[in-house]
C-alpha cells in the first residue's frame, strides 16, 4: 500500500521558516520563461518554468480567471527561484507570466455530454494535471528536466511552500518507497492514521509512488458525472486513487 505520513507541522504552510526571497519575472535568467505561441496542451508549456533538473516539482493547478493574479503570486514568490514549478490551467496564458500548460478535461477521459461547469471542472482539473505530469516523468524526452525528478508535489495557485523546510522533510524519506504524504484532513484518518491529504498545503508524491499510479486514467473515468467518486473534493479523489494503486 502506499505510505501516508502525517506532516501537519513540517508542511503547514504557517511553518516557521524564512519565505524564498522574491524575485520579478523580469528577473529571471533568460531560458527560464520560454514563449510559446500556442493554445495547444503542449508538454513545451509545461516545462517552460523548469531549469536544471530539479529533485522535487510542483505542478500547480490554477484557472484562466486567476493567471493575473494567484498563479503570478506564485510565480514570483515561492516559484520565483527554485525554478522547478509546473502550471496547469484550463487555458494557455498569453502573457507567459506564468506560462500554463492547458488542459481540457475532454482530452483526457470526461465526455462532452458530461456538461461539468467551470467551476467543477477547475476541481477536477487536479486529478487530470497528476496523471498528465505522470506521463511527462515516464517521457524519456523529458529527461533533462525531469529525469532526476524525486519528488512531484500537486498543489494550487493558494498554496505557498516553504521550500528549504519541505525539502528538508522529504530528505527523511527514500523517493524510492511508495510515499504519498503531507496534511492529512482532519477526520479522514484510518486506524494507523493515514488518510487523505489536503492538496491546498501540497500533496507530496515519491517517484515511485507516482510511476505505481498506472491507474489515473480509470481513477478520471471514477470522477466524471455518474462514477463512485463524482461529486468529491479534489483532496478526496486524488486520495482514493492513491489507495487504490496500492
Amino acid at each position: 500500500v502506499l505510505l501516508l505520513a502525517v506532516l501537519a507541522d513540517a508542511l503547514a504552510l504557517a511553518a516557521q521558516a524564512n519565505a524564498v526571497p522574491a524575485l520579478k519575472a523580469e528577473d529571471l535568467p533568460s531560458n527560464v520563461i520560454q514563449f510559446v505561441k500556442t493554445d495547444s496542451a503542449t508538454d513545451v508549456n509545461a516545462l517552460a518554468h523548469i531549469t536544471g533538473s530539479p529533485e522535487i516539482v510542483f505542478a500547480v493547478v490554477t484557472s484562466h480567471a486567476h493567471h493575473a493574479d494567484k498563479a503570478k503570486s506564485v510565480l514570483d514568490t515561492w516559484c520565483s527561484d527554485i525554478y522547478a514549478c509546473a502550471f496547469f490551467s484550463d487555458e494557455h496564458n498569453p502573457s507567459n507570466e506564468p506560462t500554463t500548460s492547458e488542459l481540457k478535461l475532454t482530452d483526457h477521459g470526461f465526455k462532452p455530454e458530461d456538461n461539468v461547469d467551470s467551476q467543477v471542472g477547475n476541481q477536477l482539473r487536479h486529478i487530470v494535471a497528476l496523471k498528465k505530469a505522470r506521463d511527462m516523468v515516464m517521457d524519456p524526452t523529458h529527461a533533462d528536466k525531469l529525469g532526476k525528478m524525486k519528488w512531484l508535489v500537486l498543489c494550487t495557485d493558494d498554496t505557498y511552500i516553504f521550500y528549504h523546510n519541505l525539502a528538508q522533510t522529504l530528505s527523511s524519506f527514500n523517493s524510492t518507497d511508495l510515499v504519498y504524504t503531507g496534511n492529512v484532513i482532519s477526520g479522514t484518518e484510518d486506524e494507523e492514521g493515514n488518510g487523505i491529504v489536503n492538496i491546498g498545503g501540497g500533496a507530496a508524491f515519491s517517484k515511485a509512488a507516482l510511476l505505481e499510479m498506472s491507474n489515473l486514467g480509470s481513477c478520471i473515468s471514477a470522477a466524471r458525472p455518474g462514477g463512485k467518486w463524482w461529486g468529491l473534493m479534489p483532496d478526496s479523489i486524488v486520495g482514493e486513487c492513491a489507495y487504490e494503486a496500492g
